[in-house]
């Protein structure tokens, strides 16, 4: 039955509650859908600025859009192709995915922590080439030895601390396994949050001491 049909049932019966219209429930999943991407797509359009338009500034990018641009081989086996791990980064509609669609054939992993997955949704399906990886914590990782070409980790400084509740430095820990699961001659990009405004203003200036204390809070 149609919903206009339903909706003159309703109507007929002198039911209080009429169904929804079609074209506001898709209304309204576009918009949910723009606000969850939004705060992603500033983020690495911001990312990509930073970097003269690039995704990735490390020079493997020059090796990936190579591979990218391979078929198989002579004999039609598939190639090896490069492994890209998207440290602590937003498993969804981030760079990941934007990663994963300029470089096809790469392997794109994101590998987030639990508390990190609660608050994406992580039934939203991306390139074929990415997959998310749930770890309890990001100093240790389900991954062999020697297994990436590029590891980006743009987001720690919101995840670890300097000083764990176990008296762990998770920085350390976490160089350390990203150390052991990169290639030899792989890249490591990362970036450093630093408190400090350059050329601020007054209001700049104490934005930038009580963000400087939080970040210190936080360890």
């Amino acid at each position: 039955m149609s919903a206009k049909k339903r909706m003159s049932s309703n109507v007929a019966r002198g039911d209080e509650t009429t169904p929804e219209d079609p074209a506001k429930i898709k209304a309204d999943k576009e918009r949910e859908a723009k606000e969850q991407m939004s705060a992603a797509t500033w983020n690495v359009t911001a990312l990509k600025m930073l970097n003269g338009g690039r995704l990735i500034a490390a020079p493997v990018a020059k090796k990936l859009a190579r591979l990218s641009r391979m078929g198989p081989s002579a004999n039609g086996a598939p190639r090896d192709r490069a492994r890209i791990l998207d440290l602590g980064g937003q498993a969804t509609c981030d760079w990941a995915w934007h990663c994963a669609t300029e470089y096809p054939n790469t392997k794109v992993y994101t590998a987030t922590t639990r508390s990190q997955r609660q608050l994406s949704n992580s039934n939203i399906h991306g390139p074929a080439n990415h997959r998310q990886v749930t770890v309890n914590k990001l100093t240790s990782l389900p991954f062999k030895d020697d297994q990436f070409d590029l590891i980006s980790a743009r987001n720690l400084a919101h995840i670890l601390k300097s000083c764990s509740e176990n008296g762990e430095d998770e920085y350390d820990a976490c160089l350390a396994e990203c150390m052991r699961i990169l290639k030899p001659g792989g890249y490591l990009e990362f970036n450093l949050l630093d408190s400090d405004i350059m050329n601020a203003g007054p209001l700049g200036q104490a934005k930038s001491v009580e963000f400087g204390f939080s970040l210190k809070t936080r360890g």
